[in-house]
């Protein structure tokens, strides 16, 4: 068992609040996934527990901390932060950092890559260009008039139904 403090810089108290949720319950989440302790006073933060726990939740408060500069937090956004890169992965944060996360925004709000593969996925749509069939220069043919000639058909011994061009 090891006891880290951390300090939370700026001490906002509205980003704070945000942090901890209502009745610390963004903090007790954090301690019942990671199986820590975690003690505050104002900005200042104790977390007890075993080596590699202490530092997962470092890691997990200050990641969630920078966001709350940006969004409201919920109990899910700090689960899915937890779960985000996996505990193994937050350990490791220092050979990840270089690469920069990559969030979209639409109507319904922002889209970000909780692991590696969605995380480079998403890296690669803001790199590369789209194109769509509707850009084309040519207009666009319409697909169902080749499917006219096709009819329904049903093979003799299984049954299942297909479709044909007739004889």
């Amino acid at each position: 068992m090891i006891s880290q403090e951390i300090s939370l810089a700026p001490a906002d108290n509205s980003r704070l609040s945000n942090f901890c949720g209502q009745f610390d319950e963004h903090l007790r989440q954090i301690e019942s996934r990671l199986q820590v302790e975690i003690a505050n006073r104002g900005n200042q933060f104790k977390v007890t527990g075993l080596d590699s726990s202490v530092k997962a939740a470092c890691a997990v408060m200050q990641k969630l901390f920078a966001s709350t500069e940006k969004e409201h937090l919920t109990a899910e956004s700090v689960h899915l932060a937890m779960q985000d890169s996996s505990i193994d992965e937050l350990l490791d944060a220092p050979a990840t950092s270089s690469q920069q996360n990559v969030s979209i925004k639409t109507k319904c709000g922002m889209i970000r890559g909780r692991g590696l593969n969605q995380q480079e996925y998403l890296r690669k749509i803001v790199t590369h260009d789209i194109i769509s069939a509707w850009d084309r220069p040519e207009p666009a043919k319409p697909i169902w008039p080749s499917l006219a000639p096709l009819r329904h058909c049903k093979a003799k011994r299984s049954g299942k139904s297909f479709w044909c061009v007739p004889p």
